[in-house]
């Protein structure tokens, strides 16, 4: 199905079911022009063009589906429900007159007619969706469907046709009559004599139960008495049986849900159901919804966590391996949890992945064997710091066993990621990660994985020669092996940029506070000199990051669309005059940066009674995020989009997007640049020697009433 089809039915549905499609816009007017209007349909400068839908002449069906899915990048957005209700029937009309002709053409292929079909469908429920009373409309959907069932002539041709059908009632709107649709729909279906036809029929039934028991409970009670007589019906298919037993359950489950006395009713239904020697999927799909009923936290208590061990149990002891990891699954992590709520149960985890490993497992279950004991570890550690160590000694011991594929690969990531993890803490243990590294890289089968680790050890050896006091010399060495490597890697250069406050560290070590100022130059000249386009397009970081070095003790000016405000206002750097504030440059894409919001706000509410303020600079190329972050984080300063303008005004100044998310820029109460930094601490210290020492919180301020 053409993925632009959803244009379509996506606005005829915000049509049928009220749905404001731009909080902003005025109130809809009751009812859309008798005659289309193109020009009135969006406010200037955004009128859509009337070429926008007529088709190209004499194309080919190929040419005509380009067209249908070149429209998605074209159209507007709808401001209010009788814009909504014309855009719609314009592309219905066009959808429809592409189907048309291609569905004429003798040298359309099958794909393209059926692709034809699926827009003819979609045009004509639009069609029927904006009006409902338009019998002529309902008619020849109806009468074009039961063409296509009709003329199928395979059975995945006749499902296909059935489940056009289908898309045919549900995309016309919800109309008061749609259950009885759906009802007689999956009647139709149901005698039909091929099971896959049968069992659609049962799944449309139960979708109009569910569906309608959103306002009738009674509803899923009706669908367990439906499936109880397909069930009593001896004709039908074993196939056909077992999803309405499926169905059914799904009913009792949801039934259990409303009334608890109904739980021994479904409990029973679930073991029976077991016990068959049902297909491996519907067995599955059984075992996930009880366990997934069992399991919800909202329906937590101690009956219902006994029920659930006991599917486990159950799941554990099934012949299909495919079940017996599920079991192993849900009861590792039911036992995690247990550790972490109490460290003692961990050698629970240890005592189930060996009871797997006693009993002939499949080498997908030894795999989760590995994953139950990493866990285990893991979970120990955090009473005990040596369990890493036995963490380490226990994928040593697995990788002398010369495991191959996915267990290969997991073991030697986990190891890796265990000894960065070292190294971070203690800088000394570099020598056993550069051991381990060295290794792995000798393995043709680990290469994916030692090119995706290769950054992080390199800024590993940055931190470590930062860490013990090395020299420049130490760090040149590796900076030279990072040159090598933008030849082929094109982040190379992020390698140097986040290695900053290592690079700085290694400067303040050996008398040399300009090492990092004379880092950036030297890699700025590297790239610029190189021939290889890789490494020249990086040399624009570099550049940048001069170019914001260079802010120091110049003046601050921008303005841009301050999201959020009042119809997206404007904001100007000169509301700001006479203050102490800090540009607080971050992007939607940087979680890093979120980590810091509480810092953030902390240091905004201790120095705004000082005359501070924070003004957030959004970095986003698609600012579609954006409203939600700022809402989401509480924002309470202002933010300001660099890629949004307003009333022809200029897009704010390159250097930001130079500097990048993350990085604040400290300016004086005349306007100047103090301070470029991303270093949290080194903002607060500046601020602190500016404005003293932050206010404290009201309820740091009350006095003790005893006093």
């Amino acid at each position: 199905m053409l993925k632009q089809l959803t244009i379509l039915t996506a606005f005829a549905a915000c049509f049928v079911f009220g749905t404001n499609v731009n909080a902003q816009a005025p109130a809809a007017p009751a009812a859309a022009p008798a005659e289309l209007s193109l020009d009135k349909l969006m406010p200037a400068p955004e009128k859509l063009d009337m070429k926008l839908f007529e088709l190209p002449k004499d194309a080919s069906a190929a040419d005509l589906l380009k067209f249908v899915e070149g429209l998605e990048a074209k159209i507007p957005q709808p401001k209010s429900e009788a814009e909504m209700k014309q855009l719609v029937e314009a592309m219905s009309k066009t959808f429809n007159a592409v189907a048309e002709k291609i569905l004429a053409m003798e040298k359309a292929t099958p794909e393209e007619k059926a692709e034809a079909q699926q827009l003819k469908i979609v045009a004509l429920s639009a069609k029927t969706s904006l009006d409902p009373s338009d019998k002529a409309a309902a008619e020849e959907l109806k009468a074009f469907t039961d063409t296509m069932i009709k003329n199928a002539k395979t059975v995945d041709e006749k499902v296909k046709a059935w489940q056009m059908k289908l898309q045919a009632i549900v995309g016309a709107g919800q109309s008061p009559d749609v259950f009885e649709k759906l009802n007689a729909l999956a009647d139709e279906a149901l005698k039909e004599k091929e099971d896959e036809l049968q069992i659609l029929g049962l799944e449309v039934k139960a979708q109009s139960c569910l569906s309608k028991g959103k306002q009738d409970p009674a509803a899923t009670g009706e669908m367990v008495k439906f499936m109880e007589g397909i069930l009593a019906d001896a004709a039908r298919s074993e196939k056909v049986r077992m999803k309405a037993s499926e169905l059914k359950f799904l009913g009792l489950l949801l039934d259990s849900d409303k009334d608890p006395a109904k739980q021994e009713a479904l409990d029973k239904f679930f073991k029976e159901l077991i016990a068959k020697d049902a297909p491996l999927e519907s067995k599955k799909a059984l075992y996930q919804l009880r366990l997934q009923s069992l399991m919800d936290p909202k329906k937590a208590s101690p009956e219902n966590d006994k029920k659930a061990a006991e599917v486990v149990e159950l799941l554990l002891k099934e012949k299909a391996p495919e079940l017996r990891s599920l079991g192993i699954a849900v009861k590792s992590s039911l036992l995690l949890k247990a550790a972490k709520e109490n460290p003692e149960k961990v050698n629970d985890l240890f005592t189930f992945a060996d009871s797997i490993l006693a009993n002939n497992p499949t080498p997908e279950q030894k795999e989760q064997v590995l994953g139950i004991k990493v866990q285990a570890y893991i979970a120990k550690s955090q009473a005990d710091p040596k369990a890493t160590d036995e963490l380490l000694a226990f994928i040593d011991k697995s990788l002398a066993e010369n495991p191959q594929g996915k267990i290969l690969t997991s073991l030697a990531n986990i190891k890796i990621q265990v000894l960065i993890n070292k190294v971070m803490e203690d800088s000394k243990r570099l020598s056993e990660l550069e051991k381990t590294f060295a290794e792995f890289s000798k393995n043709p089968d680990l290469k994916q994985l030692v090119d995706s680790v290769l950054p992080i050890i390199y800024m590993v050896r940055i931190k470590s020669v930062a860490d013990q006091k090395g020299s420049i010399e130490d760090l040149n060495k590796i900076l030279a092996d990072i040159k090598k490597l933008m030849d082929k890697e094109e982040g190379a250069a992020d390698l140097v940029i986040q290695s900053q406050d290592a690079i700085k560290k290694i400067g303040e070590n050996n008398n040399a506070p300009d090492l990092w100022t004379k880092t950036v130059k030297d890699f700025a000249d590297f790239c610029a000199a190189s021939a290889n386009e890789k490494v020249k397009k990086q040399g624009s970081a570099f550049s940048g990051i001069i170019e914001v070095s260079e802010l120091i003790g110049k003046p601050i000016a921008f303005e841009g669309v301050q999201v959020g405000a009042k119809e997206n206002g404007q904001f100007n750097s000169s509301s700001l005059s006479g203050k102490v504030y800090m540009i607080d440059l971050w992007s939607t894409s940087n979680a890093a940066y979120f980590e810091t919001i509480e810092d953030l706000k902390n240091l905004y509410e201790g120095y705004k009674e000082k005359g501070f303020d924070i003004v957030g600079i959004n970095l986003d190329e698609n600012t579609q995020m954006l409203q939600r972050a700022i809402q989401v984080f509480g924002m309470p300063w202002p933010v300001v989009s660099s890629k949004l303008t307003k009333d022809g005004g200029k897009a704010l100044p390159e250097v930001f997007t130079a500097a990048g998310s993350g990085t604040k820029i400290l300016v004086d109460k005349e306007g100047k640049a103090l301070l470029v930094s991303g270093d949290m601490n080194e903002i607060k210290a500046k601020i602190a020697s500016l404005l003293g020492e932050p206010a404290k919180k009201a309820e740091e301020k009350k006095e003790d009433p005893k006093k």
